[in-house]
């Protein structure tokens, strides 16, 4: 729908970037609830989401607002049992083709495709993740490793 929603359209089609990441957590529901899980590639290197971007005056009149959104698209093998959508991961020589001003729509809509399997890997990670007040590499650590801190 990134090519539809007014709220996406303009963005897509003028304002995109690239937003770095080591990787993302998403939630999986067994019999026992949900399961927090860290999406990452096998080396633990960087990736590039997919990004768009737009700046809103603020109502107050004061600093402008500045927001950016990462584009999700289907999921792939590995991602369709956890949830229905994960986001766009571009590949390394995607990257100057997504932020080219001049990149037709049915071009950059090409490389909204999911990721390849072989790129991610999914790990349980501990129930810490679900609260705001936690920081640290106890959060992508595996399940069971971490000790509860309350």
């Amino acid at each position: 729908t990134i090519t539809s929603q007014p709220a996406f359209a303009e963005s897509f089609r003028e304002r995109r970037c690239l937003i770095p990441a080591d990787g993302f957590y998403e939630w999986r529901r067994d019999e026992t609830g949900k399961v927090p899980v860290w999406v990452h590639r096998p080396d633990d290197e960087l990736f590039p989401f997919a990004g768009i971007w737009a700046s809103y005056e603020a109502r107050d009149g004061g600093e402008p607002l500045h927001s950016c959104a990462i584009v999700t698209t289907a999921p792939n093998a590995l991602m369709r049992p956890i949830h229905d959508r994960m986001p766009v991961i571009l590949d390394p020589d995607a990257e100057g083709n997504w932020l080219d001003p001049d990149a037709k729509a049915q071009d950059l809509e090409a490389l909204l495709a999911p990721a390849p399997e072989s790129l991610l890997v999914v790990q349980e990670v501990s129930d810490l993740v679900n609260s705001v007040r936690e920081d640290g590499p106890e959060l992508i650590a595996p399940r069971g490793s971490v000790q509860a801190l309350f």
